[in-house]
């Protein structure tokens, strides 16, 4: 299963048909197999999927989903819906017990991502509740890794 969400994350493109509220559930689904501990299947998203993920927390991207009309899935509330699951992905290997390289590896990752800065402005499209999820990955990356600081 987690190869198959794996190649349908990485066939996505600006051409794929997806409403925001199917994205929704598919990374909601991402984060809850993530969240279950299959290791390899972590291991696979974030040397895979990284990229494409942190791409999705960018300003257009975001501010295209709140485009979107509500009754079709889209506006403020899907926004933040979209970069609270994509924030609790990326939090999970620091929740996780993985060794201590290959959290490394993955905040380095992240660095190279600029992962920080992509964090401090999805806090705009956050509720209250959620702006919690985006600072304790900051926090995590900026004091795991020293090419965030």
């Amino acid at each position: 299963m987690g190869d198959t969400i794996m190649a349908f994350l990485l066939n996505l493109s600006s051409k794929t048909d997806i409403s925001p509220k199917g994205f929704i559930s598919l990374v909601s689904f991402v984060h809850d197999a993530v969240n279950n501990d299959s290791k390899p299947f972590v291991q696979k998203l974030f040397q895979n999927c990284l990229k494409l993920l942190s791409s999705i927390l960018r300003d257009n991207q975001l501010l295209s989903v709140q485009e979107w009309p509500v009754y079709s899935g889209g506006g403020p509330s899907a926004a933040c819906m979209l970069t609270t699951h994509i924030l609790r992905i990326f939090n999970v290997p620091f929740h996780h017990q993985v060794q201590d390289r290959e959290s490394e590896q993955i905040a380095s990752e992240m660095a190279k991502a600029d992962m920080v800065h992509l964090a401090l402005n999805t806090l705009r499209y956050l509720t209250k509740e959620n702006i919690p999820i985006a600072i304790q990955l900051i926090s995590r990356l900026v004091f795991s890794n020293e090419a965030s600081k």
